[in-house]
């Protein structure tokens, strides 16, 4: 599980020039709300555990 969990991890690190959040921050441009963040935690663990809508 582990693994999985790295690999998919990892794909992100190429994106890595992108994510210059202290920068954006000072830019003034807004990142993600506690209320964005909520619903992102919900739909991984959603996933995770093989909920399935419809």
């Amino acid at each position: 599980m582990l693994d999985i969990y790295l690999t998919n991890n990892a794909k992100y690190l190429k994106y890595d020039d992108y994510l210059k959040y202290d920068d954006y921050l000072k830019a003034g441009f807004p990142i993600a709300t506690g209320v964005i963040q909520g619903v992102c935690r919900h739909l991984i663990k959603d996933r995770k555990d093989g909920y399935h809508s419809g």
